[in-house]
């Protein structure tokens, strides 16, 4: 995405130095996915080395872990996409905020801002 398509708020909290940032595995996974089907165009580095760039700016990755599956398999199907529902999972599984314009997330029990 975009940084000038971010929400205000969105901004403000990802610009924060009292926030902790991560991007999640399953992102760059999903990433990989649509960038393989054309429907995503990378940089011309791999997504290992987008990977990297990471964390000179501060942002974690976050793997996927056995506590996310345990969240994910007991949300309800709110939302249909497999990627939603395993960002969600992880937030909730480590207390982390999520952001994201999606409107189909107010159905889960995690906090989320956009």
């Amino acid at each position: 995405m975009s940084p000038e398509r971010l929400s205000r708020t969105a901004t403000e909290a990802i610009v924060s130095e009292e926030n902790t940032l991560a991007l999640s595995l399953v992102s760059l996974w999903e990433m990989t996915i649509k960038a393989a089907k054309g429907q995503l165009e990378l940089p011309e580095q791999s997504i290992a080395e987008v990977a990297k760039e990471l964390s000179p700016l501060g942002i974690a990755l976050l793997g996927l872990h056995l506590s996310d599956m345990v969240v994910l398999e007991s949300l309800p199907p709110t939302h249909k996409d497999p990627f939603y529902r395993l960002l969600v999972a992880q937030a909730i599984s480590h207390g982390f905020v999520l952001v994201s314009s999606d409107t189909k997330l107010g159905g889960y029990d995690t906090p989320s801002l956009w």
